[in-house]
């Protein structure tokens, strides 16, 4: 018989948020790797001079600060949204559980 998530116990919404845990931190490596390969690779357009120059330098910084932000929001924002809303529907099956055994 197969489970839904909001048919796990506690103990593997726990389980689930270390799993989550070890595979962000061996998941680090390739982000930082993939965004640094990126961001230097924008560097010589960044510093550029010489005809077309204008156009491109623009382009380049964009396209570092976005790589940069989306990398922050990657490491940071995105475990932390996934572990709010762990949480939530935890809180949340409890809370139907407890309506469930009240009828």
């Amino acid at each position: 018989m197969r489970m839904g998530v909001s048919q796990l116990p506690d103990v593997a919404f726990s389980m689930i948020t270390v799993n989550a845990t070890f595979l962000g931190a061996a998941r680090l490596r390739p982000i930082l790797m993939t965004s640094m390969a990126t961001v230097v690779g924008a560097i010589p357009p960044a510093l550029a001079i010489g005809p077309g120059a204008e156009s491109r330098i623009p382009m380049a910084v964009c396209v570092i600060g976005g790589v940069i932000v989306s990398t922050v929001l990657t490491i940071f924002v995105v475990p932390c949204a996934y572990s709010l809303f762990s949480h939530l529907e935890r809180k949340k099956k409890k809370e139907d559980i407890g309506h469930v055994s009240l009828a």
